[in-house]
């Protein structure tokens, strides 16, 4: 899949790739928060990126293994 498959894969096709072992969680946040730098300046739809999103997207594959 492209980037761009699974960014419209929407949570539950996300949740099935995650899974599947197809995409990590902190890949898919590295695919989201390309996305947003790319969008975002003409959506203006995000005020804070939190910190946090890598180390959770982490502990969060931590949990998948």
């Amino acid at each position: 899949m492209n980037d761009e498959q699974i960014a419209f894969a929407g949570v539950t096709g996300q949740r099935a790739l995650l899974r599947a072992g197809e995409i990590t969680s902190v890949e898919l946040l590295a695919l989201s928060l390309r996305r947003i730098a790319e969008l975002d300046p003409r959506l203006n739809a995000f005020k804070v990126l939190y910190d946090t999103a890598h180390a959770e997207a982490v502990a969060a594959d931590e949990r998948i293994a």
